[in-house]
């Protein structure tokens, strides 16, 4: 800009000031209080390291809002006056409703029909989904009909049907151990949930147990390759869910019985309880999709299930079906103590340090056993009172039929005519064979599908070579030198008769599951509220009227719950409850009550945990607020967000001053009646808070803090009031990890990926997808060059550039201070002719008229695409210095 060479004593001079990069705002301060780099307000606004201020990337739509089922209602409605006097007619493979009154109906929907005969194929009557031809007319096309109608049709418009999808109550995600890159979404709605593979956007249903549904908030987490689903007092759901996308056709081969084929291993077992999804029935299949079945493993790759009537029919698939095992609820009533397991002749053996016991108790992996007896009869080797846990669980399965046997001294090798589907020490049982081989017995080596070993106490002559096979309930564990007093054979190991007995409780007796509003995971234990006690009949609780308590579980071991050692208590008596846990380092808990903030240390050994205040001045009010990025916890509290951090290897101290502070206008704008909703997440260097504002009951905004600025970084929105959060994750693999953003109806979104500067969104069940352009904005801080008097202002300076992938247009406005005034300075266009490249930058410069005010502050609003600031300066001249009074 032009300067003067020189200036005389009583000239105005000129100075400049502004910002060649940014990296936060703060809207508690004053705009001219403000350091150099910060703004005053930001929306939707990225600021990277070398000091650059970008409209943030676009939302994504991910997964739309879910439709409900046929029969549901979607609101809002009207409900139509019965018609009693249609006419049904079949059209090719639809039935043609004519003479009747449909000029309230929209376009398509949900109608009961009653009154009509087929004379062959699916019947017409029931709930059926039609579209509407006029407003005489509608079709209904939702299956193929076949032969003639008749009769005189009743039509009602306008059916509630609580079993189908109205609401999602929570959600979580899932990785799938058995699959690798593979992440989903699963959603809790009121009847059943949903799972959504992020990865190829499939949706699929995962049912609920009989008679359950939700009409409430539910919290859900992934912990032991398993999901839960949590409601204060009502029974916990679980689900060690499986999940296989099937890949060829769904043929009956014989009549009542379909085979599925999938295009992966799919881990399924006989007896798990599958929902089946995308299927292409015909139009005479009893058993519609979303119908639970019980499925019997017949391969890796294959299972088969019953239908409820007979159907001799080949049913296609589609390109993305998906079959998932359904959630079942965790075990209730009297908890039955742990029983000494008695073994017998043949239960026991051990190969390769693996020890394995036929047993029908149930037990699961991580369970500890203490051996009380090394065998009554015939010792086992091992010493009497060692631990050793669980390794692995098998199932009683179908008998396989044996078809060869041959004996090399003590190794028998057995042949079967189908696949034996067997492990490696998994337990099973012989029987029409020799009676040196029958009888039970553990896999010793697997050579091939149809072949395996096993060893025997002593050499038999072979002389009947066809019997069966059949896999047994049992288990193994690891057996390490240290516990074995004396080698033993294997003729004297299965001889032998040891006794064991499932870890025994320090407290008062196990109890199951106590019905918890939330758990988290920590130190291979289950942590959750002990609010209700758990009765003697099933799925029955008692509320024990403590909001204060947390209860942990058994190691590895959801089910089993130590009462006394395994619970604890803070600040009883006082007024507070828990609102969340959170597991870190060093084998601590921290437990957030309302009012105080506590550590549980040492919570591997039960009986030598230890519990302390960390501080009782500040409190969490959202529990899924809680994140832990580097050395800090953070938090929502009543003083914003908050934060303890490491001091001192691993001690925990809570901060003075909250995390929040800087935006302190915004946070006090929280609407306090649905903070409890907020929650967060970290990602990218960046801390996530969804937060409902104002009047809104829902998350309508999300701030962003910037870890590597230091600095709150946005106010996130989409410009859309629909539009809000309900749960923030975290997941995907490769190019698909990042922030996905749910709602309440099932819609989900990636935040930040976009790059064409809209947000595309669908906010409404069977709503038209929306592109909204972002509503970037961007208030510098108030320019007054460290003076308090007024100044001249005469000229700017911007440097603004386009993204690399599409260009950019914005409005540029500007406001002064004493005396107030504002102006508008025109679109980046006027000054580049037109919107900016792609890839380019340019400075524009221009005169503000010599506006007169003590400071002045600048706003960017983007029009189009994600333009960039990457700095300002103004010009301007203090005015009016003379101590005479100005006239």
């Amino acid at each position: 800009m032009s300067r003067y060479a020189s200036y005389g004593s009583l000239d105005d001079r000129i100075a400049q000031d502004g910002d060649v990069g940014f990296v936060g705002f703060n809207n508690r301060l004053r705009p001219d209080q403000l350091q150099a780099g910060m703004l005053a307000d930001a929306q939707n606004i990225r600021m990277d390291r070398n000091g650059q201020a970008q409209v943030r990337r676009g939302v994504d739509l991910v997964n739309a809002p879910l439709s409900v089922g046929l029969s549901a209602l979607t609101l809002p409605f009207t409900l139509v006056a019965d018609d009693t006097s249609v006419t049904a007619t079949r059209t090719d493979a639809t039935v043609v409703l004519t003479d009747i009154t449909a000029t309230d109906f929209p376009s398509s929907g949900t109608v009961n029909i009653s009154g009509v005969t087929m004379s062959s194929g699916p019947a017409v009557n029931g709930d059926r989904a039609y579209t509407k031809d006029s407003n005489t007319q509608i079709t209904i096309s939702d299956q193929a009909y076949e032969g003639s109608a008749s009769g005189t049709a009743t039509v009602k418009f306008g059916i509630l049907n609580d079993g189908v999808v109205n609401n999602i109550y929570g959600s979580t995600d899932f990785s799938d151990p058995n699959q690798a890159s593979t992440q989903y979404i699963v959603l809790g709605s009121n009847a059943k949930a949903v799972g959504i593979d992020i990865a190829n956007s499939i949706t699929f249903d995962i049912g609920y147990p009989a008679a359950t549904t939700y009409s409430a908030s539910v919290d859900m987490i992934q912990a032991f390759n398993k999901v839960f689903i949590f409601q204060g007092g009502i029974t916990a759901l679980e689900n060690n869910l499986r999940i296989s996308t099937i890949s060829a056709a769904a043929v009956v081969a014989s009549t009542n019985l379909v085979t599925i084929t999938t295009s992966t291993n799919h881990n399924l077992v006989t007896g798990d309880i599958v929902t089946i999804n995308a299927l292409g029935f015909s139009a005479s299949n009893p058993d519609p999709n979303g119908s639970t079945k019980t499925i019997t493993k017949t391969s890796d790759t294959q299972f088969t299930y019953a239908l409820t009537t007979s159907s001799d029919e080949t049913y296609t698939v589609s390109s993305s079906s998906i079959v998932a095992t359904d959630f079942t609820n965790v075990a209730s009533g009297t908890y039955a103590q742990p029983e000494s397991i008695f073994s017998v002749v043949k239960d026991f053996s051990i190969i390769n340090s693996v020890g394995s016991l036929h047993t029908s108790q149930a037990l699961i992996v991580g369970n500890k056993l203490t051996m009380t007896d090394d065998g009554p009869t015939a010792s086992c080797g091992l010493k009497i009172a060692s631990d050793f846990f669980v390794n692995e669980v098998f199932s009683s399965g179908d008998a396989v039929t044996v078809n060869a046997v041959s004996i090399s001294g003590t190794t028998v090798t057995v042949g079967t005519s189908s696949s034996h589907g067997l492990k490696l020490n998994q337990p099973v049982t012989f029987a029409s064979l020799d009676a040196g081989l029958n009888g039970n017995n553990s896999v010793a080596k697997v050579n091939s599908t149809t072949e395996f070993e096993v060893e025997v106490g002593s050499a038999f002559t072979v002389t009947d070579t066809a019997g069966t096979v059949t896999p047994a309930a049992g288990i193994t564990f690891i057996v390490d030198a240290e516990k074995i007093t004396s080698e033993k054979t294997q003729a004297q190991a299965r001889a032998s008769d040891p006794v064991f007995i499932k870890k025994v409780s320090v407290g008062l007796g196990f109890t199951h599951m106590p019905a918890p509003p939330f758990a988290t995971y920590h130190q291979r234990r289950l942590v959750m509220p002990f609010q209700f006690s758990v009765d003697a009949s099933s799925n029955s609780y008692t509320t024990r009227n403590i909001q204060d308590e947390i209860i942990a579980s058994d190691i590895l071991d959801t089910d089993t719950y130590d009462q006394v050692y395994a619970q604890y208590r803070f600040n009883a008596g006082t007024s507070d409850f828990v609102v969340g846990l959170h597991s870190f380092a060093e084998d601590r808990l921290l437990v957030f009550n309302r009012n105080s903030i506590h550590i549980v240390a040492n919570t591997t050994d039960l009986q030598s945990a230890s519990t302390q205040v960390l501080t009782d001045e500040v409190g969490c009010v959202a529990r899924q607020s809680i994140e832990q990025v580097g050395n800090q916890v953070i938090f929502l509290s009543d003083n914003g967000v908050y934060g303890t951090q490491f001091l001192d290897e691993y001690n925990l101290r809570g901060t003075e001053t909250p995390l929040s502070e800087p935006i302190n206008e915004t946070i006090g704008r929280i609407n306090k009646n649905a903070q409890e909703n907020a929650v967060a997440v970290y990602f990218d260097n960046r801390y996530y808070i969804a937060v409902p504002l104002d009047s809104s009951s829902n998350n309508n905004v999300i701030l962003i803090y910037n870890f590597l600025n230091k600095q709150w970084e946005s106010i996130d929105t989409v410009n859309d009031t629909n539009y809000h959060v309900s749960n923030l994750l975290v997941l995907g693999d490769g190019d698909k990890r990042g922030v996905y953003a749910v709602n309440d109806i099932g819609g989900v979104h990636r935040l930040d990926h976009r790059t064409d500067g809209v947000d595309r969104v669908s906010t409404q069940i069977g709503g038209t997808e929306q592109s909204i352009q972002i509503p970037g904005a961007l208030t510098t801080r108030q320019y007054t060059f460290g003076t308090l008097d007024r100044k001249r202002w005469k000229e700017f300076d911007f440097h603004i550039q386009s993204s690399d992938t599409n260009t950019s247009d914005l409005n540029i406005d500007f406001e002064t201070e004493n005396p107030d005034d504002t102006g508008s300075i025109g679109t980046l266009s006027s000054f580049s002719d037109g919107a900016l490249a792609i890839g380019e930058d340019v400075s524009i410069r221009g005169r503000i008229g010599n506006r007169r005010g003590y400071g002045i502050q600048f706003t960017f609003n983007n029009t189009v695409g994600r333009p960039i600031i990457r700095a300002i300066e103004v010009e301007g001249a203090t005015t009016m210095r003379s101590t005479n009074k100005a006239e």
